[in-house]
């Protein structure tokens, strides 16, 4: 049982993004303002990783899952460092979108990985050799959606 119940984490994130958007509407320019959210939210998930692998005595996230988050948090890391000190009124197209590309690839990296029976649920429920298994009856109907 979560400490804290869904709705009120739903409401708690909600809050925080309409936070991190209304400091951000202030100056979006501002490489501190821009640190300092980063900040928490690399805190944020630190303390998280910290509670869950005490908690369940063992290591949160795994090995294997920070080998896969590494490619995202470099990818990341380069978009903020381009934004915050690579871009010029020169060069701001360019940068800018290299910035955009960036962010969106290390979100990838951040996506949680499906269950191998989730996965395999989802091929069964979509199989394609289920139409050539029909009755004769089910043909001469033509009820191919049964």
């Amino acid at each position: 049982m979560s400490l804290i119940s869904r709705s009120k984490k739903i409401f708690l994130f909600v809050l925080g993004l309409l936070l991190c958007v209304i400091l951000n509407s202030r100056d979006r320019f501002d490489n501190i303002q821009f640190i300092g959210l980063i900040s928490i939210v690399f805190l944020f998930t630190l303390v998280t990783w910290i509670w869950i692998s005490k908690k369940e005595r063992r290591l949160q996230p795994t090995c294997r899952e920070i080998l896969f988050f590494l490619p995202g948090f470099v990818l990341s890391l380069t978009g903020i460092l381009l934004f915050a000190f690579g871009e010029t009124d020169d060069n701001y197209w360019y940068v800018h979108s290299i910035w955009h590309i960036s962010m969106a690839l290390s979100i990838l990296f951040f996506l949680p990985k499906k269950s191998k029976k989730k996965m395999n649920e989802m091929f069964t429920n979509v199989n394609c050799f289920h139409f050539f298994r029909k009755t004769r009856d089910q043909i001469r109907t033509n009820s191919c959606w049964n």
